[in-house]
């Protein structure tokens, strides 16, 4: 995924581009990513969607497990060189299972999703 950032207009509520659709399987991608992005001073710069739900964390560094509106997300947390901004990146815990999942199932069986002997329902 690739997406250009640029400070929002006066006035304007900072946010990335929405992204794109889950896939047509309904199964996670790499779309379903919340991301965030905050100032030293904890104002939010930017966001998409679920982004906004991410906490502002600063003392946070790495990969963090917590409890969001209900379900399990990891999030990964990366502080600027300077401390001048914080990015967060996050997912739901079922989406990246999932994810990770169907890439290991991909490269062990040719045939995932759809062959007979690896359906898992």
């Amino acid at each position: 995924m690739q997406v250009t950032l640029a400070a929002p207009a006066a006035g304007v509520e900072p946010s990335l581009p929405a992204a794109g659709a889950s896939s047509p399987s309904g199964e996670a991608d790499l779309g379903d990513l919340a991301i965030a992005v905050w100032a030293r001073d904890g104002r939010l710069l930017l966001s998409d969607r679920e982004g906004v739900h991410l906490p502002y964390r600063p003392e946070a560094a790495g990969f963090v497990d917590m409890p969001l509106a209900g379900e399990n997300w990891r999030v990964y947390y990366l502080q600027s060189f300077d401390g001048g901004w914080l990015v967060a990146a996050g997912q739901k815990a079922y989406e990246r299972e999932e994810l990770a999942r169907d890439i290991t199932m991909g490269q062990c069986c040719p045939g995932w999703p759809c062959c007979p002997c690896c359906w898992r329902r």
